[in-house]
């Protein structure tokens, strides 16, 4: 990023003391410069300068100021360290007069209105982060930078836009010649409804052995143009001399922030040789909300889900809380916890079986621009079982997650259990791949049963 300070850099192996900023700034010098203090004992190299920099920009972005340069002037060697003198140009504020897409062509106008509401406001690249980051979740289209057009006498924002697919539609037949049985799948989508950002889809499978599954499903993402969304899906799955699944359900939430949703379940299971039959229906009601501010993960914000399952045989539910909050300098901190129970009649006694279980953690991570990577995780989980050995777990793991695209999610792991004194050790290693970032852990756990 500084070509010119490269060889100069590459000589010197000293810590950052001080940061001194030159030039005319709307802000108080020292303001800026003690938004660097977290950097200082770090190694003088052309990679810190690009963080610092990147700090500065962020601080100018969030403010109002798009077009902010950094410069690097000297540095200035003492006994205690390094002093690196940075001129900052801030240019002029800018309040958006109006926005422009480029690349959108069967997406509606007022469909990308909903992602991005800059006109009128004063230029803010934290709550335009957040905009792409709730375009990008869409699933049909992909932002692929933005810029600030000033000819003309207006201030306009140029998003600039890959659309996806906006229908799809997937199918093959397969035959059977031992069994005589004709089998396949099709599958029908439309993630983006004739531009209206609207979603319907529909799925048919059958095997050879006979089962069968079908899927249908729609999603209003604006109830009479507010934030509410709802969403609906009907889900039928049937194999033979085996078990019967059907279930409806329905969601209403406002966007990024709050969803209810309730359901009908009904379970019609049979064993292998078709003796024992069980029936069930099962009611569902739950609800989570989530608030989160951030464009790139770990996400700062709170999360708090909770769920309850009834029918005439079983009771479930579930409430799960999670808080992410920074620390100091880089280092933020997690907390999550959840607690869950069963409770399911059982045999011919008609007994009671309840099973209790909880677990919570408290991990730090390190937040980057486009990094984040996980230091350091740690808990305790406890399990309670009527008609089984309780167990209290202690774990900690290590990993890395990455801000990064993947074309196709992926998972996979392995893991390795082994007997120990009153208990058991588990090794383990995982690695996910979701489509806006990637996550490896490893994981070493001790088990205690009493």
């Amino acid at each position: 990023m500084f070509p010119e300070c490269l060889l100069f850099l590459s000589l010197l192996s000293h810590p950052l003391e001080k940061v001194e900023i030159r030039g005319i700034t709307s802000f108080p010098e020292s303001q800026i410069e003690g938004l660097l203090e977290p950097y200082f004992g770090s190694e003088v190299d052309s990679s810190l300068i690009e963080k610092l920099a990147a700090e500065i920009l962020d601080f100018y972005g969030n403010r109002g100021f798009p077009f902010v340069s950094v410069r690097p002037e000297y540095l200035r060697k003492s006994r205690e360290g390094m002093t690196l003198v940075l001129r900052v140009e801030e240019g002029k504020p800018v309040v958006i007069s109006g926005l422009r897409f480029v690349g959108s062509e069967k997406t509606k106008r007022d469909v990308l209105l909903r992602f991005f509401r800059d006109e009128g406001k004063l230029f803010s690249l934290a709550r335009l982060r957040e905009e792409i980051a709730e375009a990008n979740s869409s699933g049909y289209v992909e932002v692929l930078g933005f810029s600030v057009d000033t000819s003309g006498g207006r201030s306009d924002l140029v998003i600039a836009l890959e659309e996806k697919r906006v229908n799809s539609a997937d199918g093959a037949l397969l035959y059977d010649q031992r069994r005589k049985n004709l089998g396949g799948y099709l599958e029908v989508g439309a993630p983006n409804l004739m531009g209206t950002g609207r979603s319907l889809a529909l799925s048919y499978r059958r095997v050879s052995l006979g089962e069968q599954k079908f899927e249908l499903s729609y999603r209003e993402p604006w109830i009479f143009g507010t934030d509410f969304y709802t969403e609906g899906k009907i889900f039928y799955h049937f194999a033979e001399s085996l078990f019967i699944k059907r279930s409806v359900c329905a969601r209403v939430g406002l966007k990024r922030k709050i969803e209810f949703y309730i359901g009908e379940k009904y379970e019609d299971n049979v064993d292998m040789g078709g003796n024992e039959r069980e029936s069930n229906f099962l009611s569902l009601l739950g609800f989570k909300a989530e608030r989160f501010s951030g464009a790139y993960l770990p996400r700062r914000g709170i999360s708090l889900k909770s769920e309850v399952q009834v029918s005439g045989t079983k009771q479930s539910g579930f409430l799960f809380a999670g808080w992410r909050f920074p620390g100091s300098g880089r280092l933020n901190l997690s907390f999550r916890v959840d607690l869950r129970f069963v409770r399911k009649k059982g045999g011919e006694k008609n007994f009671d079986l309840i099973t209790y279980g909880g677990s919570g953690s408290l991990r730090g991570y390190r937040e980057g621009r486009f990094l984040a990577s996980q230091v350091a995780v740690a808990g305790l989980e406890m399990g309670y079982n009527l008609t089984a050995k309780s167990c209290l777990s202690a774990f900690v793991e290590g990993g890395m997650v990455k801000a990064e695209k993947a074309q196709f999610p992926v998972g996979y792991g392995i893991s390795a259990l082994l007997p120990a004194r009153s208990g058991f050790l588990k090794l383990s290693y995982a690695l996910s791949r979701e489509r806006d970032f990637s996550e490896g852990l490893i994981h070493l756990s001790y088990s205690l049963l009493f």
